[in-house]
């Protein structure tokens, strides 16, 4: 499959990774704080966590491409770029919204298979 359309445009909300990605206290965040957080993304370098996920969107084929009723929803498998340069192999979703143009970072998911 091609590429994210419009991934130059992707967009990761500061929220989500301040209040979700890597906040120990979010139910649904906490383990994917400790998990990132194992390769060396910081609550205290929330920049580092957003530069690696536009990278992944911009170096990674789409791998699932479906149609929702908010949009299309895509979801990228790869390498994420990592301070402690092991990067993990995550699957990230985005969605582009119905009647917009730039993707929007909606979570991720380790794919523990292929992370070391």
């Amino acid at each position: 499959m091609p590429r994210l359309p419009n991934a130059h445009q992707a967009v990761v909300a500061e929220a989500k990774i301040a209040r979700y990605l890597l906040d120990h206290d979010h139910p649904d965040g906490a383990p994917k704080a400790r998990f990132l957080e194992r390769f060396g993304f910081s609550p205290s370098r929330p920049a580092d966590l957003r530069e690696a996920l536009l990278a992944h969107v911009a170096t990674y084929d789409v791998d699932v491409e479906r149609s929702t009723e908010f949009g299309m929803m895509y979801e990228i498998v790869g390498p994420l770029p990592s301070p402690d340069n092991r990067n993990p192999t995550i699957r990230t979703v985005w969605i582009i919204d119905d009647g917009s143009e730039p993707p929007r970072f909606v979570t991720l998911v380790p794919d523990l298979g292929r992370t070391r």
